[in-house]
C-alpha cells in the first residue's frame, strides 16, 4: 500500500526520501482538491494518486497505460501548510539532489520573492534513471504549493521543454484554497 509522504518542506522529490514523515492517507473515495489553475499538454492525462490531510496534500498526474510506480512522465501537485520561502526551498533541494550526482544540472529559470520556476536533468545516478523536470515552488498565504513535470529522459526535446515550462509558469494558485 502506498503511503502519502511529506519530506521536509514538503517537496522534496521522492528520490529525496531522507527524512520522510508519514501521514495518514486520504481514503480513496475521497477526492483531494486541486490547488493549481493549470492546464495540461493535449494528451489526456489522469489522477494516478492522492493523499492528503490538513497538513499536505499529493496528487499525481499520469498518461494512459502508465501509474505512479511505473511512468515515463509525471506532473504532480503538491502541498505543505508549512510556509518556506521558494529559495530557501530551492536551496534546500539544491544541496540534496546534487550529492553523489556528477552529471546534475539544475539552473534558476525565473525568480520573484514568492515563487521560484527551476529545472533540473541528470543522465542517471543514485541508482535512478536519467531525468529531466520543470518545477515551481510558491509560497501562498496557507502554505507552500510546488507544481512539477518530470520525464525520464536526460534532455527534454525543446518543444516538450517550451510546453511545460509555459503551463507550469502560467499556473495560478486556487483563491478557494
Amino acid at each position: 500500500m502506498k503511503k502519502f509522504t511529506v519530506i521536509l518542506f514538503g517537496f522534496i522529490t521522492t528520490i529525496l526520501l531522507a527524512g520522510c514523515v508519514t501521514t495518514q492517507t486520504t481514503p480513496s473515495s475521497q477526492q483531494v482538491p486541486e490547488r493549481w489553475n493549470f492546464h495540461f499538454d493535449s494528451r489526456q492525462w489522469h489522477i494516478g494518486y492522492q493523499a492528503g490531510d490538513q497538513q499536505g496534500a499529493l496528487r499525481e498526474y499520469v498518461l494512459p497505460g502508465q501509474t505512479v510506480d511505473n511512468w515515463q512522465e509525471l506532473v504532480t501537485s503538491r502541498y505543505s501548510a508549512v510556509r518556506v520561502k521558494p529559495r530557501a526551498m530551492f536551496e534546500y533541494f539544491k544541496s540534496q539532489i546534487s550529492r553523489d550526482c556528477p552529471s546534475l544540472q539544475i539552473s534558476v529559470i525565473e525568480e520573484s520573492s514568492d515563487s521560484i520556476l527551476f529545472e533540473w536533468k541528470h543522465g542517471g545516478c543514485q541508482g535512478y534513471p536519467a531525468q529531466h523536470e520543470i518545477q515551481r515552488i510558491v509560497l501562498t498565504p496557507t502554505g507552500s504549493l510546488v507544481l512539477h513535470y518530470v520525464a525520464k529522459t536526460p534532455q527534454l526535446t525543446p518543444e516538450v521543454r517550451d510546453t511545460w515550462i509555459s503551463i507550469i509558469k502560467s499556473a495560478t494558485v486556487r483563491s478557494d484554497k
